[in-house]
C-alpha cells in the first residue's frame, strides 16, 4: 500500500502570515502527506530522490486505473512538449503546486472508493491546462 497521509489537511491554500508563506506551507504539507518528517535534513539530494520514490510507488499502484490515464493523457497534451515525456514522469505535475490540493482528494477518493469522484475528477481535469 501506498506510504501517504490520506488523513491530513492540506493547509497551503488557506490564510497564512508573512512567516509561513504559502510556498513554505505547501513544502511542508508535501513532507507530511509523505510522512517524511524524519527524512527532512539538510540532504536536499537524500530529500528529493525520497519524495521522487514515494511519488513512483504512488504511480505504480495507479499507473493502470484508468481514470489516471485519462488525467496523464490530458497533462501531456497541455504541455507540447517538443519531445514525448514517459507517464511517470508526467505523473510528478500532479503535485505540482497549483494542482497537488486537488489531486490530494482525488487520492483520499482512491483510498475510500478504489476511484476517483466524478466531481474531484471533473475539477482536477479542468484545472489541467
Amino acid at each position: 500500500m501506498m506510504k501517504y497521509n490520506f488523513e491530513y489537511n492540506l493547509k497551503y491554500r488557506e490564510n497564512f502570515d508573512n512567516e509561513n508563506t504559502s510556498d513554505t506551507i505547501y513544502r511542508k504539507d508535501i513532507i507530511h502527506v509523505f510522512n517524511m518528517q524524519a527524512d527532512f535534513k539538510n540532504d536536499d539530494e537524500l530529500f528529493f530522490k525520497k519524495l521522487s520514490d514515494n511519488v513512483n510507488e504512488i504511480y505504480k499502484e495507479l499507473k493502470n486505473h484508468q481514470q489516471i490515464d485519462k488525467i496523464l493523457n490530458k497533462i501531456e497534451e497541455s504541455l507540447r512538449m517538443p519531445f514525448k515525456m514517459e507517464k511517470d514522469v508526467i505523473f510528478l505535475y500532479l503535485f505540482r503546486y497549483d494542482l497537488f490540493h486537488l489531486f490530494h482528494k482525488c487520492l483520499q477518493d482512491f483510498n475510500i472508493y478504489s476511484e476517483i469522484t466524478a466531481i474531484n475528477n471533473n475539477i482536477l481535469l479542468k484545472s489541467i491546462r
